[in-house]
């Protein structure tokens, strides 16, 4: 039992990404957004291990104006106050 948590893989989070967006499509509640876009933000965290992935292509993701959408979603949604406000929040998500 001491995988049940664990998305060790960057597919296992993109799998979860996946199903909580079609949660999210299916019935938009605070619940739904919430886990769509903490889940989708820490998609990185699986990918961003030395060695695995080109330090220009993690590079490029952080600067990517829709992952910046989605951090800045995420970090709102865990905390209270953002200490800066990390985007321009013009456009779409």
């Amino acid at each position: 039992m001491a995988d049940f948590f664990e998305y060790a893989i960057p597919r296992q989070m993109l799998e979860k990404a996946k199903r909580e967006l079609q949660r999210l499509a299916e019935d938009m509640t605070s619940d739904n957004v919430f886990n769509f876009f903490v889940t989708a933000y820490h998609i990185v965290d699986r990918i961003d291990v030395p060695g695995t992935v080109p330090r220009q292509d993690i590079k490029n993701l952080y600067s990517n104006p829709d992952f910046k959408k989605c951090k800045y979603i995420c970090n709102k949604s865990k905390h209270r106050k953002l200490k800066r406000f990390f985007i321009s929040c013009r456009g779409t998500v």
